[in-house]
């Protein structure tokens, strides 16, 4: 028997030992107690170290999963009484009396499936549940949030937003680095707000936390709302065209019927001011907001027949092909007195297309005196007529092998110059 082991004994039985004894004692624990306890941190802290990422790390941009990792509660599916060795434990995971009988502690058959059991519930544990939307509620894209509705905006006072609803129309994280405290990460939310019957804004707003963010951008827009004419409130009264930036918005008026063919961003932004019936061709970077902004512009900038009829002096006519291009009058001026056919000078454009197009805005291509010209339309009646210049007859020889074929119009533009050398050196030898 060990010296601690004699003394232990010793001590129960009311036994004597030494200072020499006591020592060996005290050597004993240290070497077997204190080297085997366990320390009191928590499962919370030991997972952080496993799953977290240190606030150093996070500035660099490290751990942009670890979000999603879940920390695994490993207690879960343990029994006390009940282990690997299946046994009968009175008062653990049995009744110490049963009926008028004592319970024994026994050993039971051994569980196979217990081990894939507790593996099963950890795995299930550690997985990312998503919460399932309902497919009305979905947006363009699944479960992101661009194409959503997040409700009407919050009331102002004694004004509530009756019968309004917002739509996500970009929702992106954006960060830039800070001197003092590395990268500052934010949430920008593009929405647009609106009544379905021509009352409609939009916003932009940014902020830390998405449901801020989101919450920011539906409010700023209901505080911005514009009102936008409609014919037959289903399209909008005329074509127009709009620029924002280098992106350029082409909107074309059509029939009813005929539907929302356009970018998502925009078709979710008709379906929020009530258009129902619309073209549009988008030109150049396909940004949201610049798109979206541009299309506001135009629909501001859109001119009422009433208010075409007083500057031009004469009624507004409508001819529409699913109605035999019979006439019918829109608009007749009211304040501005009406001009006759004599009144009206030869060269003056009344094309509905012309007066109210704001900028150049490319139509059709015509021949005038046996030359091609591109018709373009702007502001003021005013035509202008660009000759387009035909492709020579003289043309090079094919790109050679491992060259990409040129486009037509950087083709022209390089051997411009170049087009007749053949025949003005061949008039010089001559």
């Amino acid at each position: 028997v060990p010296v601690a082991d004699s003394c232990i004994v010793n001590l129960l039985k009311g036994g004597t030992f030494s200072l020499r004894v006591v020592r060996n004692l005290r050597f004993y624990l240290h070497q077997n107690v204190f080297n085997y306890s366990v320390f009191p941190v928590p499962a919370q802290k030991l997972w952080k170290g496993v799953i977290s990422v240190s606030k150093h790390g996070a500035q660099k941009g490290r751990g942009r999963g670890a979000g999603r990792k879940l920390a695994k509660d490993l207690n879960r599916g343990q029994v006390i009484g009940v282990g690997a060795v299946n046994m009968v434990w009175p008062g653990l995971n049995a009744p110490i009396i049963r009926g008028q009988e004592v319970v024994q502690q026994q050993m039971l058959g051994p569980d196979p499936d217990r081990h894939r059991k507790l593996l099963e519930i950890r795995d299930k544990m550690g997985r990312v549940r998503f919460r399932k939307v309902n497919p009305l509620e979905r947006g363009w894209t699944g479960t992101k949030m661009g194409g959503k509705k997040i409700g009407p905006p919050d009331p102002v006072g004694n004004d509530t937003f009756e019968g309004f609803e917002s739509v996500v129309l970009e929702y992106k994280v954006v960060s830039h680095m800070r001197g003092d405290g590395g990268k500052f990460r934010r949430v920008s939310v593009l929405s647009v707000t609106g009544d379905g019957m021509g009352l409609a804004g939009f916003a932009l707003a940014r902020a830390p936390a998405p449901n801020t963010a989101l919450s920011m951008s539906k409010n700023r827009a209901g505080q911005r709302l514009i009102k936008i004419p409609l014919y037959n409130n289903h399209t909008i009264l005329h074509d127009f065209h709009s620029q924002s930036g280098i992106t350029e918005v082409f909107v074309r008026k059509m029939p009813e019927g005929h539907g929302l063919v356009c970018h998502r961003a925009l078709k979710a932004a008709c379906e929020i001011i009530g258009i129902k019936d619309l073209h549009v061709y988008i030109k150049g970077p396909k940004n949201v907001r610049e798109v979206v902004k541009a299309f506001f512009l135009g629909l501001m900038k859109q001119k009422s027949y009433q208010q075409l009829a007083e500057e031009k002096g004469l009624h507004v006519v409508e001819l529409r092909k699913e109605q035999f291009n019979y006439p019918k009058v829109l608009a007749s001026p009211v304040h501005a007195p009406l001009r006759t056919l004599s009144d009206i000078p030869p060269n003056e454009n009344l094309d509905f297309s012309t007066v109210t197009t704001s900028c150049l805005l490319p139509i059709e291509l015509k021949y005038i005196n046996d030359k091609l010209y591109r018709i373009q339309y702007v502001m003021g009646d005013r035509v202008m007529l660009k000759p387009v210049e035909e492709p020579s007859s003289i043309l090079p020889l094919l790109p050679k092998k491992g060259r990409q074929p040129e486009g037509r119009e950087t083709f022209l533009r390089k051997y411009k110059e170049r087009r007749n050398f053949r025949r003005v050196s061949e008039l010089t030898n001559e």
